[in-house]
């Protein structure tokens, strides 16, 4: 079950037709199509259910695995709130933390998850950028919380379509993808690590503050 915060997103309507032809290497528009909206997992828990702590790992990998199906990348401090939250809690002490960590790591054993960076990733499918708007949740808009193959997959997204981008631009421009009206300076160091990254892995390259997509990379290139 998925719950997100909107209708259609932008980035489902045709573009518009600005009739200027291509786009210009290294311009950024004012108005930048939307990324799909950030989706939440929805969990069906038993009406009479036993209390969060009493339960095994084994018999919480379920909704775990719920919240990874659809939420995929993300930190364990995300799927600790979706289940606390189902459950009723306002808040999860350490035991639910542990517990919910245990069932994670029986998930990640038994399926195509793993941890990379802090977040749990699906190794069969390439990360997407999402946008995350007002009635995302404000744990979700901390750019600590930005999974960084996201960043990295936004950051790919934003210079393949303008063919380019100028370096000190593309902070901005990933920020605004992903939802965000302003770039703090913390949002722009997240984002700026994640750009030197790519530039390390030879994804994207920089020739005279230009930012562009590697021309030997592809679609399946990891990022």
């Amino acid at each position: 079950h998925v719950r997100t915060g909107g209708g259609p997103s932008a980035s489902d309507r045709p573009a518009r037709e600005t009739g200027r032809g291509a786009p210009e290497v290294g311009r950024i528009e004012e108005k930048e199509p939307d990324a799909p909206l950030y989706q939440f997992a929805s969990l069906e828990v038993p009406p009479y259910r036993q209390e969060l702590h009493s339960l095994t790992p084994g018999q919480l990998i379920r909704y775990v695995l719920s919240v990874l199906e659809v939420e995929a990348p993300i930190n364990i401090d995300e799927i600790v709130l979706r289940i606390r939250s189902a459950w009723g809690y306002e808040r999860a002490g350490n035991r639910i933390h542990t517990l919910v960590e245990k069932a994670a790591r029986l998930a990640i054993a038994r399926t195509d998850y793993a941890i990379e960076e802090g977040f749990i990733i699906n190794r069969r499918v390439q990360p997407k950028p999402r946008r995350r708007d007002d009635s995302t949740l404000p744990s979700l808009r901390k750019p600590e919380n930005l999974p960084p193959q996201e960043i990295r997959a936004a950051i790919v997204v934003v210079v393949e379509r303008h063919l380019g981008v100028q370096r000190e631009e593309v902070a901005s421009a990933v920020a605004r993808l992903l939802g965000f009206k302003s770039t703090s300076a913390q949002l722009k160091a997240v984002i700026d690590a994640q750009l030197r990254k790519l530039l390390k892995s030879g994804v994207v390259t920089n020739t005279d503050d230009i930012v562009q997509r590697a021309s030997n990379a592809n679609q399946g290139t990891p990022l």
